[in-house]
């Protein structure tokens, strides 16, 4: 500008620094408050979708679980113990469907998630309890002697990022396509298409998990269970 300039562009407007300032730093305060704000939501947004894809890694690459950090809580959203329920009955009914076998209804007999909760508070899966009462006893004992009674029982600790629905569902899917250990008992109960009901146990900590599934078929007036059926030998307990 020159000495001259400068003077006469001072007299006229005044210091030619404050118009510097203007044009630097309005800019760059600008950008940053919006950077700021844009980021926050960035982040807001990242944490989920971080949690949603390393939910979907642990769940699509089953990772074994000694792998996983023991005792810590299970990441994702709480559902109630109905929602559970019908989680499971959902997920039952559809393999039932692609077999082309009726859905069951469910009726939810008490007897079945008292059970779910003594398995949970033992950190075991057996189907006979100490006294070698088997399911059929455990209905007989409540009171409930018109259902000819199969049980499916899973459980233990789950994965990190496992949410109850998801735990509920992986333990149905390994008892459809990875049951031959059981000689594919499990798979046997949710086809077969002589039940037409099931009582569904859910029992839960921030850790563990049970589920007891009992299927049940309608006895006609002739039928009757013998009482040899309400007791077995002790089997032997799965504990984790």
């Amino acid at each position: 500008m020159g000495i001259r300039g400068y003077a006469r562009f001072k007299d006229k407007y005044g210091n030619p620094l404050k118009y510097v300032v203007i044009v630097i730093l309005l800019p760059l305060f600008l950008y940053g408050f919006f950077t700021f704000n844009n980021s926050l939501d960035l982040i807001d947004k990242t944490s989920v979708s971080v949690s949603q894809i390393l939910q979907w890694i642990t769940q699509n690459q089953n990772l074994p679980n000694q792998l996983l950090p023991k005792n810590i809580p299970t990441l994702g959203v709480s559902q109630s113990t109905d929602e559970l329920r019908q989680i499971a009955l959902d997920d039952i009914n559809q393999y039932r469907q692609q077999n082309n076998i009726p859905p069951l209804i469910m009726i939810n007999e008490l007897p079945t998630q008292t059970y779910a909760e003594l398995l949970l508070s033992e950190k075991c899966l057996h189907h006979m309890n100490d006294n070698g009462l088997t399911p059929q006893g455990r209905f007989h004992q409540a009171g409930i002697d018109s259902f000819a009674v199969g049980e499916n029982i899973a459980g233990g600790q789950k994965r990190l990022l496992d949410n109850q629905g998801q735990f509920i569902r992986n333990e149905n899917y390994d008892m459809m396509f990875n049951d031959a250990h059981s000689n594919w008992g499990h798979k046997k109960n949710i086809l077969d298409p002589d039940y037409s009901s099931i009582s569904l146990g859910i029992a839960y900590n921030n850790f563990n998990m049970v589920i007891v599934e009992d299927f049940e078929s309608k006895l006609q007036p002739d039928e009757y269970i013998p009482s040899s059926a309400y007791f077995d030998t002790q089997d032997q307990k799965d504990c984790w």
